[in-house]
């Protein structure tokens, strides 16, 4: 098969990036190393880390990242 991009990993990023081609009419194909669908966002349970934010520091959390 042909493909018009090509992703590797399937997290929420690959995933977007290939809705947006299939809706653009191109033929994507992901590729995954772990043994579930999501890569890291699977781990996450798709929650977005921002270190070091302005939220933390309003909240007086420090950040060790």
């Amino acid at each position: 098969p042909e493909y018009d991009l090509i992703i590797i990993g399937s997290g929420a990023g690959s995933m977007g990036a290939a809705l947006v081609a299939r809706a653009l009419g191109k033929r994507p194909v992901i590729f995954e190393k772990l043994d579930r669908i999501g890569g890291t966002t699977a781990f996450s349970g798709g929650v977005c880390w921002v270190p070091n934010n302005s939220l933390l520091a309003e909240a007086g959390i420090e950040d060790a990242a």
